[in-house]
């Protein structure tokens, strides 16, 4: 209905879905994924979560609905729509590691990422939180890279010219945003 002209007009329709900041439109993620025109919206609750992408010059939607709060939804969404291209699948999930409390601590800090919230990260008993306009705990992959459980996002720490833990970079979406610590 949305994309056939049942609910929208065509000026209304390419309003809604034009990008305005970043890869984001009137409530909508609007990008190109290998080629393709992909329009998603994710979203959930405690306890689960959805991501449904349509990419409409294919008329392709790949749905997901999850009961649990994870990054897995976007990485099957991903998966599948690689599948329905005929590509190959990229997705993977990262694995937690444990880490202890003394290399954790050299990450603790606020830090400024331009144009962008601060990156506050705290340490909370044996594991990392980090306020980056809502509170996420940072689970550890590998020595200096974390990610976020729900959330296709991961931050990876890194020394600066002083041999200091200072710069902290996001990794989201193909994405790099470097932020460096106050």
């Amino acid at each position: 209905g949305l994309f056939g002209g049942k609910l929208l007009t065509p000026v209304s329709l390419r309003k809604m879905t034009t990008p305005v900041k970043s890869d984001w439109a009137c409530g909508l993620y609007v990008k190109n994924v290998n080629g393709h025109l992909m329009v998603e919206q994710s979203g959930g609750a405690i306890g689960f979560n959805g991501d449904v992408a349509y990419y409409p010059e294919e008329k392709l939607a790949v749905i997901v609905l999850g009961n649990l709060n994870t990054a897995g939804i976007l990485k099957i969404t991903t998966a599948l729509a690689e599948v329905m291209h005929g590509e190959t699948i990229t997705a993977s999930l990262p694995k937690a590691i444990v880490l202890p409390k003394e290399v954790l601590e050299r990450y603790v800090g606020t830090y400024a990422f331009p144009d962008d919230d601060d990156f506050v990260v705290t340490l909370h008993g044996d594991h990392l939180v980090a306020d980056y306009g809502r509170r996420y705990r940072l689970f550890p992959e590998s020595e200096t890279r974390f990610f976020i459980q729900w959330w296709d996002m991961d931050f990876e720490f890194s020394k600066n010219d002083k041999g200091e833990f200072a710069i902290v970079t996001q990794h989201f979406d193909g994405k790099e945003n470097k932020g460096q610590k106050k």
